[in-house]
């Protein structure tokens, strides 16, 4: 313990940091991609804490591996659209937001195209609880799961400065700074690039992914990491589009495909979406459901998206829930105890709602209202929760009652120092310690289940949102201090890191077999699609000669057959040609006229079929005729005389 109070004091000398080297840090923020976009067009460096916050090894070891399970209690969940539904109906009713997203996946139930394919890219958040020395869990998020790609270049800057001045920044140099490798952007652009191999295995390499981002994106750089990634490492192009574009510019075809200028989309991820001020109108919603009922990969989807409303957190805090959605009963009462306080108010008998709206009135600052939306922003504090407390006797008015109330952490304070807007300033701080989990499913069967790695994110006392983005926060990251904590939990701790390493080795090896298994089904799968290939290349040359054949005889029937333009036929024109050949150079013409000369047109045909007509009606006059005058030259025969009897 005493390491650790150790770490939440300065010294004078972390204080006052030279100029110079204050300026080698400016210029290294910047150079390195440590920056955000001003909401005036410009850019700044992002808030970096200078100073370590602390956080005891064991606790990080737990909810290291804790995420691999929490990874999968998520995903299961999702897929539980019964419970999914009854859960959120009753909020439906009285909260737009909620109701257009159920609406949403509500369509998806039996819809043909619905994409199985499930990846999840999530943030668990923390806060050191002083009072109980344990992590609190605050919140899980699956899109506003944002500045991952930063603790990549935070640990870098951390090791160059506590390596070239380390007097100033010993406490970096002295702390255990996790060994795992800061490779969230190489991590996040992986999962993407396995996931749509997966899901479209003959058209990936000329797809696109579609970044869904809000109007007026501040945080681009840090989204931009991972698309260079992507593009450099993979070759896959994305595309930067807000809900409202998507609806404008995707089309759709018969087989649920999306494309956006004759590119097919093979995945959305999303960075907008999570609350109302991303749907700018009716449209917007319009491409959010376009998005789903698409083929598409999204990350998150939307039955996903849909478990980070608070009222599942209250729901995943009861073991009987919990232990539906995950099958080790000594983890689920792990991970119960980093569960605060957390009441809904539906679920609550009346004597309960008593008691606790009794407690809140009382002392309001002991106590947070949360909305169903995921991130910051929305949630509800001191005199204002103290408003909406109903009279005794008084029902809960509608926001109350689907909303949840947790009890607020009372957070260990540390002393640290922070450089914001090229200025350093040392202030009494909160830190919210996060992890990156991602999970890549298909139908309930994981491919992909691991870590990614951590963020801080630190606040001064004094503020209620710790926002970065509102310039509320700094970041930085945790600095392990082997310190041994007297934990005053109800909850007492059932699992030892021996049996922590066996189930990390279960699940490795149970993950290992299940990627062998679909390797060895998509080689079967492809070998089988070869086959059917060849043999519908087969069917289609047989059925190509066959039809060939008939074609040919009937071809040459049709030679025989056909008749001369002229409108006899060939035989008849030869007939005609030996019977009378006219002799000498009119011969020739004639010939030559009757064998070459072909009508030009209908009526040139016409005539010459009467002309023709017309000289053979003559000759066979003419013929007549003189067989009539061979008849009148012949002699007349006597009659033989009569004999008398």
């Amino acid at each position: 313990m005493e390491k650790l109070e150790k770490m939440y004091k300065l010294e004078e000398e972390e204080k006052n940091i030279p100029e110079n080297i204050l300026e080698e840090m400016i210029i290294y923020l910047y150079t390195h991609g440590l920056i955000i976009k001003s909401k005036t067009n410009g850019v700044n460096h992002i808030p970096i804490m200078l100073t370590p916050s602390p956080l005891p090894k064991d606790i990080y070891d737990k909810i290291y591996f804790y995420q691999i399970a929490f990874n999968k209690i998520i995903i299961r969940l999702s897929n539980d659209q019964k419970y999914l539904e009854e859960i959120l109906n009753p909020i439906a009713e009285k909260d737009e937001f909620v109701r257009k997203n159920l609406e949403i996946s509500k369509k998806l139930v039996n819809y043909e195209h619905k994409q199985k394919i499930k990846l999840g890219i999530f943030r668990n958040d923390y806060l050191f609880d002083k009072v109980q020395n344990f992590l609190l869990f605050t919140e899980y998020n699956t899109i506003a799961s944002s500045m991952g790609t930063f603790s990549d270049r935070l640990k870098k800057f951390y090791s160059y400065f506590s390596e070239k001045y380390p007097d100033i920044f010993k406490k970096y140099k002295e702390a255990i700074i996790p060994v795992e490798s800061y490779d969230n952007i190489e991590k996040f652009a992986q999962s993407m690039f396995e996931a749509i191999q997966l899901g479209f295995p003959n058209q990936y390499k000329d797809s696109i992914i579609v970044f869904v981002i809000q109007k007026n994106e501040t945080n681009i750089f840090d989204q931009c990491s991972i698309s260079d990634e992507l593009y450099n490492k993979y070759k896959i192009a994305t595309k930067r589009l807000t809900l409202n574009e998507i609806k404008k510019n995707c089309v759709q075809d018969e087989s649920g495909n999306l494309t956006i200028d004759g590119k097919l989309i093979s995945m959305f991820y999303f960075r907008a979406g999570y609350c109302e001020s991303d749907f700018q109108d009716e449209e917007s919603w319009q491409g959010r459901e376009l998005i789903e009922l698409s083929t598409a990969i999204k990350v998150p989807d939307i039955n996903t998206f849909l478990t980070t409303f608070k009222v599942f957190q209250y729901e995943l805090s009861k073991p009987h829930v919990m232990k539906h959605y995950c099958d080790n009963e000594l983890i689920i009462n792990d991970i119960l105890r980093f569960f605060g306080g957390i009441y809904y108010i539906r679920d609550m008998n009346d004597e309960a709602k008593k008691e606790l709206f009794s407690k809140i009135k009382s002392d309001p600052t002991k106590y947070i209202m949360k909305p169903m939306r995921e991130g910051g922003g929305n949630n509800i504090y001191g005199d204002k929760l103290k408003e909406l407390i109903p009279e005794e006797g008084n029902e809960p008015g509608d926001i109350l009652n689907i909303s949840v109330i947790v009890d607020k952490i009372d957070s260990a304070l540390h002393e640290s120092l922070v450089l914001r807007n090229e200025k350093i300033s040392v202030q009494n701080s909160i830190s919210e310690f996060s992890i990156y989990g991602i999970v890549l499913s298909n139908d309930n069967i994981f491919k992909i289940n691991k870590i990614a790695s951590f963020l801080v994110r630190t606040k001064n006392k004094d503020e209620i949102e710790g926002g970065i983005m509102e310039g509320a926060g700094a970041v930085d990251l945790p600095c392990l201090v082997d310190a041994k904590l007297d934990v005053k939990l109800n909850k007492q701790a059932q699992i030892t890191h021996e049996e922590m390493q066996k189930y990390l080795d279960e699940l490795k090896a149970a993950e290992e077999e299940a990627k062998k298994k679909a390797e060895e089904e998509e080689k079967k799968k492809a070998e089988e699609e070869e086959k059917k290939k060849k043999e519908e290349e087969e069917k289609k040359k047989e059925e190509a000669e066959g039809k060939n054949k008939p074609e040919e005889k009937k071809t040459e029937e049709g030679a025989a057959d056909k008749k001369p333009e002229g409108g006899e036929s060939k035989e008849k024109t030869e007939e005609t040609k030996s019977e009378k050949k006219p002799e000498g150079e009119g011969a020739k013409k004639v010939e030559e006229v009757s064998v070459e000369k072909k009508p030009e047109n209908e009526e040139a045909k016409k005539k010459e079929e009467e002309e023709a007509k017309k000289k053979a009606d003559e000759e066979s006059k003419k013929k007549a005729e003189e067989e009539n005058k061979k008849e009148e030259e012949k002699p007349k025969t006597e009659e033989p005389a009569k004999t008398e009897g």
